[in-house]
């Protein structure tokens, strides 16, 4: 994961020199739908926890702007119990569309303040 992480950072400083780039910028993290949806085991919760905070941090750090869709996803399935994600794969069906690009206009909203 480290050196993968390394390797997607210094191709996205090439492509994205400058701060205002890197801010202007939007990385956005999804899950697999088991993970919102499913009990899960915590000991592999925990991992991807790892992970993706480990990605999210770097991101920050490097100026990135970040949009994790876990919490959002988690939120909006809580209080509409609809799913995300085609019932045959991980792609988002028509409704994870549309949380994801309502979600992407907020956060285009707060970095061009």
């Amino acid at each position: 994961g480290n050196i993968a992480k390394k390797e997607f950072f210094e191709q996205m400083n090439r492509l994205r020199p400058t701060n205002n780039e890197r801010k202007r910028t939007l990385l956005i993290i999804s899950y697999l739908g088991s993970s919102i949806y499913d009990k899960i085991d915590p000991k592999i919760i925990s991992q991807e926890k790892l992970m993706v905070n480990s990605f999210i941090n770097q991101a920050k750090k490097e100026g990135y702007s970040v949009l994790d869709m876990k919490p959002i996803f988690l939120a909006d399935y809580s209080r509409n119990n609809k799913k995300f994600n085609s019932p045959y794969d991980a792609h988002w069906n028509e409704y994870g569309h549309f949380v994801v690009a309502e979600n992407i206009l907020k956060q285009i909203n707060l970095i061009e303040k």
